[in-house]
């Protein structure tokens, strides 16, 4: 019997050592990751060999040729490891301002690779392209809706009974991206500059009723959002190939020109590191496009009368609690002055803005003060 099981055991001992093929090949040689390979005609060359019986002792110190090969491959070109995600990289990814707007700037990279980017990171951030006009050098995305999740402690406990199945999300307001997509000769990089604009649905009013109303003016155009446009360029930055660290300090650096201006008692108005020039044309700007109307403009003393809008004071709805100055608490004058002087010295001088009531008996608190540059998009929210 034990003679049976030692002829039997050995030829398939036999067998199995004469298992052990040759190595595969080089895979340097046989790749070609710029050309179509058919990896079906090349699958036999780049098949790894099994050694029998394994080598269960030194497995981390066998390496087979295709290892070594994709090595030498990677570490002679660095770019190497990235030909297989389709992905923008830049030289030079940066984040530049003024005190009237701020852009991303790309380098080496050509103005098509940026603007077929560009297109490519709208659609990342779940826009959809409406219109992409190359001849002016514009990118506009369709409405989309925004969905956020309602807080828990802003729902009644009937509501998180009933609603304990599925989140409650809070809808009605529509956002746009535009991108403006220009390139520089001079210094021979692409600028890219974001801008935000807003929708919002009114027909869930509550004098409407529970349906709403189906009028015309059921929407509205609402003020942009700087903090949409600046995690815009956050993003673009990442998008491009920056890192997450590079990115936000380069974002919070913009953020400098603009400061409060707080005195020994009270808030006194906002520091904008600019001449009183460009801070006047930046603060106009601004004005028209968050939609406010002006009631006075003096250039020559820098000095701007200015209506706030009036949306939602006819109805008493959900809208028309949101507007900031019809609060009870603190009801803000609905028309103000703006003012720009210079203060500083001489080597570092600075424009002042400050906002003030035309009503003597009823002067702007500071918090008042804020909430007018908060809305007008001059402080961040």
């Amino acid at each position: 019997m034990k003679l049976l099981v030692v002829l039997f055991t050995f030829p398939l001992l036999f067998s199995v050592v004469s298992c052990s093929s040759t190595s595969s090949k080089n895979a340097q040689g046989i790749i070609d990751y710029d050309a179509n390979t058919d990896y079906r005609e090349v699958e036999d060359q780049l098949s790894e060999t099994l050694d029998m019986p394994p080598n269960l002792f030194l497995m981390e110190r066998q390496k087979n040729d295709f290892d070594r090969a994709m090595n030498q491959k990677i570490s002679a070109d660095p770019e190497a490891g990235y030909k297989f995600i389709p992905t923008y990289r830049a030289d030079m990814v940066s984040i530049n301002h003024n005190l009237s707007e701020r852009w991303l700037e790309v380098s080496g990279l050509t103005s098509e690779q940026v603007w077929e980017g560009v297109q490519a990171f709208m659609v990342s951030m779940g826009f959809e392209i409406k219109e992409a006009r190359k001849d002016i050098g514009f990118i506009r995305t369709k409405f989309l809706p925004r969905k956020e999740l309602v807080p828990l402690d802003a729902q009644g406990p009937l509501t998180r009974v009933l609603n304990s199945w599925r989140p409650e999300l809070a809808e009605g307001v529509y956002d746009r991206l535009i991108a403006r997509v220009t390139y520089d000769e001079n210094i021979e990089a692409t600028r890219v500059y974001f801008f935000h604009y807003m929708i919002s649905d009114e027909t869930q009013d509550l004098d409407d009723g529970f349906f709403g109303s189906s009028s015309s003016d059921s929407w509205k155009i609402r003020p942009f959002n700087p903090m949409i446009e600046a995690e815009a360029l956050y993003q673009a930055m990442i998008f491009f190939g920056a890192s997450q660290q590079s990115s936000l300090q380069q974002i919070e650096a913009t953020e400098s020109l603009i400061e409060l201006s707080e005195g020994e008692t009270e808030f006194n108005g906002l520091k904008l590191h600019a001449n009183k020039d460009e801070s006047w044309n930046y603060l106009v700007a601004m004005i028209y496009r968050a939609n406010w109307t002006i009631e006075d403009m003096n250039r020559s003393h820098f000095v701007a009368t200015v209506r706030l809008p009036d949306s939602g004071k006819e109805t008493g709805g959900i809208m028309s609690s949101l507007v900031f100055w019809k609060d009870k608490e603190e009801a803000v004058p609905q028309i103000v002055q703006f003012k720009l002087t210079t203060k500083g010295s001489v080597n570092q001088s600075y424009s002042l803005l400050t906002v003030h009531s035309m009503d003597n008996n009823q002067p702007l608190s500071s918090s008042e003060q804020k909430r007018i540059f908060k809305s007008l998009g001059l402080l961040g929210k």
